[in-house]
């Protein structure tokens, strides 16, 4: 480390953030914007392989001169883009964290449907067994009814018989029933 980094090094741990444009800040960009020298400089010493840690420090110093304008433009040009993108990157992240925790409800719920589908489809088997068998027994109730109206009406009949007539008289001796129905006065 040379004596020039050292004094900046020491100024450094006085002082808050160093900011502006610097030499080898990273390895494939000769000058840079640095954001915090301090920052940088801790990364290189606790990140960086221990062969380059010395000649990375010792390279990266603040530019004293005065840089080209089209390199002032084109990095001015750079940090409003980097900025965008940092913005952007964030707005990114957020609406992957909001797509994951919709895909996982999603995923939810679609086991959810999955399972009340089975239950519907079960439901929908048993269903049609209940209409078959409700088919049948309508069918037989409709029989039973055909048989039991033909009951009724020879059961009407056999009550018109005049023994019954007799019987009825004899045992009840009403005067309310004309022959088919009983009959009440006004």
């Amino acid at each position: 480390m040379t004596a020039e980094n050292k004094i900046i090094d020491l100024k450094l741990k006085e002082t808050k953030k160093i900011t502006g444009m610097f030499w080898h800040v990273h390895h494939d960009k000769l000058c840079e914007w640095c954001y915090d020298y301090q920052e940088r400089a801790d990364f290189i010493k606790n990140e960086k392989p221990k062969n380059e840690i010395e000649i990375r420090l010792n390279l990266f110093k603040k530019v004293k001169g005065k840089l080209p304008k089209e390199f002032i433009e084109a990095c001015k040009k750079w940090v409003e883009a980097y900025k965008k993108w940092v913005e952007a990157d964030k707005k990114r992240a957020e609406a992957y964290k909001k797509r994951d925790e919709a895909d996982k409800k999603w995923i939810e719920a679609y086991k959810k449907w999955v399972e009340a589908d089975k239950k519907r489809i079960e439901a929908y088997k048993k269903w049609v067994e209940a209409c078959k068998k409700w088919v049948e027994a309508d069918k037989k109730w409709i029989e039973a009814c055909k048989k039991w109206v033909e009951a009724d009406k020879k059961w009407i009949e056999a009550c018109k018989c005049p023994e019954i007539e007799k019987l009825h008289k004899k045992e009840c001796g009403c005067k309310y029933w004309d022959g088919k129905k009983l009959v009440f006065g006004k």
